[in-house]
Order: C-alpha cells, then sequence, then structure tokens
C-alpha cells in the first residue's frame, strides 16, 4: 500500500502530533491538580517545543511531500491520511494541498501591474507596499496568519471536485477541537491554540526564508538551498528546496541526486547552516538572483 517505506517515519510523526495534542488535553486537568508546578511547567513546556517543532516539521515536510510525492499507492489510502493529517496541521490538508500548488505556480512572483495580486498566495510580494519589493519579515510571519484567502482555494477545491474531501477534513477537524475543549478548556485556550498560531507564524517565516533573494523568473534560482547534513537529516532534506522547486516530483530522498544540475552556488542563493540564515540581516548577498542566469523554462510541478 506504501509508495515506499522511506515515507514510514513521516507518517508516524504526523500520528505523534495527534497524540501529544489530544494527550496533553486529557491529562491537564488531572495534571494541574495533582503534578507540582516545579514538574508541570518544565513538563508542559517541553510538550509545547515538541508539537511547535511537529508543526513546523509537517508543513515543511510531511503535508509537503505527501502533495508531490502521495504516500500511498491508493486514492483512498491518500485521503484517509489527508483525514488525519488535517488533525496534526489544524488546517484541512486538501486546501493546503491546493494552496501549496498555487506556490510552485507562481514561486514567490511579483504583482501583476493588471491585476495587482499574485498567483502565489503566500508571496512576499502580494501585500507588500512596494509592488517590486518584498514585504518586511516581521509584516509577512505575523500577519499572513489572518490573511488566509479561504474563498478562493476552497472554489479551486470545487473545480477539482475535491469539495466533498475538504468537507470531511473540516467535520473531523472541528469533532477534534470539540474533543479538546470537553477535555479541558483551559488546554484547548491557553496552550492548544497559542501553539497552533505560533506554528503558523512560524511556517510562514520558513516560506519567507525558504525565497527570500531569489527570483521567481529564473527557474534555476527560484528559491533557497542549504546543504547542512543535519538539517536535511532532520528535516527530510528540505534544505533542497531550489532542487525541489526545479523537479517537484522527485521524491524527497532522491533530492540531493538533483544538486549536480543547479547552477553553480555562486550564481544562486545558498546560505549556509540552515534557512534561519537567511534572515534578512543575515544572509550574505551572493552575486547571483536573478542578475547573472538566465531564465530557464519550467519542469515538473
Amino acid at each position: 500500500m506504501l509508495r515506499t517505506r522511506k515515507d514510514i517515519p513521516l507518517i508516524l510523526l504526523a500520528l505523534l502530533n495527534v497524540l501529544l495534542i489530544v494527550g496533553s488535553a486529557a491529562v491537564t486537568n488531572w495534571a494541574s491538580a495533582n503534578v507540582p508546578l516545579i514538574v508541570l511547567i518544565p513538563a508542559a513546556t517541553v510538550c509545547g517545543i515538541a508539537i511547535l517543532f511537529l508543526y513546523l516539521t509537517n508543513y515543511q515536510c510531511i503535508s509537503h511531500y505527501h502533495i508531490h510525492t502521495p504516500y500511498f499507492i491508493s486514492r483512498a489510502a491518500n485521503d484517509a491520511f489527508s483525514l488525519m493529517n488535517s488533525l496534526s496541521l489544524g488546517v484541512p490538508q486538501t486546501m493546503y494541498h491546493i494552496h501549496h500548488l498555487f506556490h510552485h505556480k507562481g514561486n514567490n512572483d511579483r504583482r501583476d501591474p493588471q491585476t495587482n495580486s499574485t498567483i502565489d498566495f503566500a508571496s512576499s510580494y502580494r501585500f507588500s507596499k512596494d509592488p517590486n519589493m518584498e514585504e518586511d519579515f516581521w509584516s509577512f510571519t505575523l500577519k499572513s496568519v489572518f490573511r488566509s484567502e479561504i474563498t478562493p482555494l476552497y472554489k479551486e477545491g470545487v473545480r477539482q471536485r475535491r469539495q466533498v474531501q475538504i468537507h470531511l477534513e473540516f467535520v473531523v477537524l472541528f469533532a477534534m477541537w470539540a474533543l479538546l475543549i470537553a477535555l479541558s478548556w483551559k488546554n484547548f485556550v491557553f496552550f492548544y491554540m497559542p501553539l497552533w498560531f505560533i506554528g503558523q507564524v512560524l511556517n510562514y517565516a520558513e516560506n519567507y526564508l525558504e525565497h527570500h533573494g531569489a527570483t521567481h523568473t529564473n527557474r534555476l534560482d527560484d528559491s533557497v538551498s542549504c546543504y547542512n547534513p543535519f538539517y536535511n537529516w532532520i528535516w527530510f532534506n528540505n534544505g533542497f528546496h531550489q532542487e525541489h522547486h526545479y523537479k517537484a516530483r522527485v521524491h524527497w530522498s532522491q533530492l540531493p541526486e538533483v544538486r549536480p544540475s543547479m547552477l553553480e552556488e555562486d550564481k544562486r542563493r545558498v546560505v549556509e547552516h540552515c534557512h534561519l540564515w537567511n534572515l534578512p540581516w543575515l544572509h550574505r548577498k551572493g552575486p547571483a538572483n536573478g542578475d547573472v542566469a538566465k531564465e530557464t523554462p519550467a519542469h515538473s510541478r
């Protein structure tokens, strides 16, 4: 049923996130009444950090790779995983799927002069004051959560005849939220929702850093890569982001094989360690971006 056993860790991490979310709510009332604060606070902190890490891992790896290289052979099994993973993400997986494919279609594009909009819903130019300048990092990451454009994404889902799956994902997500509130409304309000919000912010921050300084018009320089072995081990080759955008249907385990097809590293955006090193005030400007490399036609998406 699985396409490859290499995806098993990703599936297990999605399940683990759901268990941590529901489990933390299930023990909140008992723990708050029976566990000393000196133990409770560190335990809750560790649990919260784990959930945040899994949120970000889900967006960047688990749900992301499931979109491009579905984990199962049958569509029914993939739809079932999407239902479960909606609980882990806190948003319907299919809506994120549609949102993400627009991201690949636009590649952080600048606003069209005629429509004053972008193809990519997550473009850092979509709401910038100057259509030719990226929005400020902090403004983009903190405001993007409140800019979710559900209506056009849902209409696209209807066009693709995926509305039944979307409805099911909303139902199971709302059901989990109802369960969390029933188990402990305090956990839901003061633990789950803040973590969910921070997770969304971190996801948009990562999205910004994966494209800041690149150019959407060049298929060999529209994303940012980083090749630190530990970063790519713990995050399933997410550092090979230029490679992924160039050939999105290549399985995550094979992305390093695409690297020889890329431009030389001094002619595109490559950062050290991890994408965090591409923060606007940390990155080193290279001679590339759109000025050196010629435009290259799009490949698989």
